[in-house]
């Protein structure tokens, strides 16, 4: 199997990504800790350096783009300062801007997380409310100029994918016999993904979309996540213990890590080379044992990193 992935390593230049979904700046404040505050029993974090990183859709375009894809990234965009530190990024990781819908009134969702002590001990979420725009009909005509070979929903719930929004995508997508793979939120109802491809939730996901209370056996919950949104395949992610590739028979897809660092990105990570290797004309069980190596390089990586082909080669060299 990895000398099949080795050897179509190279069709994935190229092929085109639609990325639709909500973009997140992520903003990363690194310090050190002396003390704790006489105020609260907090520890006080002396910031060093703040470094800024694409997250959510744009960090998925960003794994697209490291692994020599082409990402048509489609989403919304302010005039605040949040995104014109956002666009610098864009441009620095090979992702075009110019699919991006400009509202005046916009504000970039940010993300930020201070780290110290070689962890993570805060995350503040700024979350303005976007729930006003309706863009169908701009995303219509950029999946129309462009020869798509895939398309991946990015779900975030920040205002951006509506229902109407989802439907038509997918009705679209369908009738031009485009793969739509979404990467969902756990908020959802999962016949809000209806139609779709394929999904790729993580464990946690895919018990609250399917309202579950009780732990299933990991085979009975892609089976029922599959009958419940008629996908005709689930790729449900466990984490360090793996994966579960559910497409009329359950692979189950061990991790290649040995320590996990940091698991941010990881699930954006998952979905890009997943769909990248199924436009590329990948097996889906040979898209999702890529996808897992790109994770596993991901999560020993601080912050939201993303693989390159000679980094994929380099791990399944190693195993």
């Amino acid at each position: 199997m990895n000398r099949i992935i080795l050897s179509k390593l190279k069709n994935l230049k190229g092929k085109k990504i639609a990325v639709i979904g909500d973009i997140i700046l992520d903003k990363y404040v690194y310090g050190e800790v002396n003390r704790i505050s006489p105020e609260a029993p907090v520890p006080v974090v002396k910031a060093n350096n703040i470094e800024y990183k694409l997250g959510a859709a744009a960090n998925v375009a960003k794994n697209i783009a490291y692994m020599g894809g082409v990402p048509i990234l489609i989403g919304l965009s302010g005039t605040d300062q949040a995104t014109s530190i956002l666009f610098p990024l864009l441009n620095k990781n090979s992702i075009s801007s110019q699919y991006l819908i400009e509202k005046k009134d916009f504000k970039t969702n940010i993300k930020e997380r201070v780290i110290a002590l070689n962890q993570q001990m805060l995350r503040i979420d700024y979350d303005p409310d976007n729930n006003k725009y309706k863009i169908f009909p701009h995303i219509k005509k950029v999946l129309e100029k462009n020869h798509i070979d895939a398309i991946i929903i990015e779900d975030y719930n920040k205002g951006l994918i509506k229902k109407s929004t989802m439907e038509n995508i997918v009705r679209f997508a369908n009738k031009k016999n485009i793969p739509t793979i979404s990467d969902p939120h756990p908020t959802r109802n999962i016949s809000f993904y209806k139609g779709s491809f394929c999904l790729t939730p993580n464990l946690n996901e895919a018990e609250q979309l399917l309202r579950i209370k009780k732990s299933l056996p990991y085979e009975e919950l892609v089976k029922r996540t599959q009958n419940a949104c008629g996908n005709k395949m689930v790729l449900l992610t466990l984490g360090k213990h793996g994966m579960i590739l559910y497409d009329k028979k359950v692979h189950f897809i061990p991790t290649k890590v040995k320590k996990v660092y940091d698991v941010t990105g990881a699930g954006d990570t998952v979905v890009a080379l997943f769909t990248l290797g199924l436009a590329s004309g990948l097996s889906s069980i040979e898209s999702a044992i890529l996808a897992n190596y790109g994770a596993s390089y991901v999560v020993t990586q601080l912050g939201a990193a993303a693989p390159t082909p000679d980094i994929i080669k380099e791990i399944i060299s190693n195993n």
